[in-house]
Protein backbone atom coordinates (compact mmCIF):
# COMPACT_ATOMS: atom_id res chain seq x y z
CA UNK A 1 0.00 0.00 0.00
CA UNK A 2 1.33 2.80 -0.84
CA UNK A 3 0.64 6.55 0.99
CA UNK A 4 1.39 9.65 -0.04
CA UNK A 5 4.38 11.24 2.63
CA UNK A 6 3.38 14.15 4.88
CA UNK A 7 5.20 17.07 4.60
CA UNK A 8 7.72 17.28 8.25
CA UNK A 9 6.91 20.10 10.75
CA UNK A 10 8.33 23.68 9.83
CA UNK A 11 11.81 23.94 10.62
CA UNK A 12 12.12 19.57 10.94
CA UNK A 13 14.06 17.45 9.36
CA UNK A 14 12.32 14.24 8.94
CA UNK A 15 14.06 10.81 9.96
CA UNK A 16 13.01 7.32 9.52
CA UNK A 17 14.20 4.53 11.57
CA UNK A 18 13.98 1.03 12.49
CA UNK A 19 13.25 0.01 16.16
CA UNK A 20 13.08 -3.42 17.95
CA UNK A 21 9.00 -3.72 18.39
CA UNK A 22 9.76 -3.50 22.21
CA UNK A 23 11.71 -0.67 22.85
CA UNK A 24 8.84 1.35 20.41
CA UNK A 25 6.14 -0.41 23.01
CA UNK A 26 8.14 1.01 25.98
CA UNK A 27 8.53 4.52 24.38
CA UNK A 28 4.68 4.63 23.52
CA UNK A 29 3.98 3.61 27.54
CA UNK A 30 6.26 6.49 28.21
CA UNK A 31 4.48 8.86 25.98
CA UNK A 32 0.91 7.91 27.75
CA UNK A 33 1.91 8.07 31.40
CA UNK A 34 3.40 10.97 30.59
CA UNK A 35 1.04 12.80 28.24
CA UNK A 36 3.33 13.70 25.22
CA UNK A 37 0.80 14.69 22.39
CA UNK A 38 2.99 12.33 19.96
CA UNK A 39 5.36 9.56 19.66
CA UNK A 40 7.50 12.29 17.75
CA UNK A 41 7.64 14.43 20.66
CA UNK A 42 8.19 12.07 22.86
CA UNK A 43 11.34 10.10 21.16
CA UNK A 44 13.05 13.80 20.90
CA UNK A 45 12.57 14.59 24.62
CA UNK A 46 14.04 11.52 25.33
CA UNK A 47 16.78 11.62 22.86
CA UNK A 48 17.47 15.04 24.06
CA UNK A 49 17.57 14.03 28.06
CA UNK A 50 20.06 11.11 27.53
CA UNK A 51 22.40 13.30 25.21
CA UNK A 52 22.60 15.80 28.08
CA UNK A 53 23.66 13.07 30.46
CA UNK A 54 27.09 12.68 27.92
CA UNK A 55 26.95 8.88 28.50
CA UNK A 56 29.79 7.22 27.33
CA UNK A 57 29.33 4.16 25.44
CA UNK A 58 30.93 0.82 26.73
CA UNK A 59 34.20 -0.46 25.26
CA UNK A 60 33.35 -3.85 24.03
CA UNK A 61 34.61 -6.48 25.47
CA UNK A 62 37.13 -8.84 24.54
CA UNK A 63 36.04 -11.11 20.96
CA UNK A 64 33.29 -8.36 20.48
CA UNK A 65 32.88 -6.04 17.75
CA UNK A 66 32.77 -2.85 18.13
Amino acid sequence: MYTVPRMPAKGKIPLNINMDPALLERIDKYRFKRMFATRTLAIEFLLDAALKLNLERPAPKKGESA
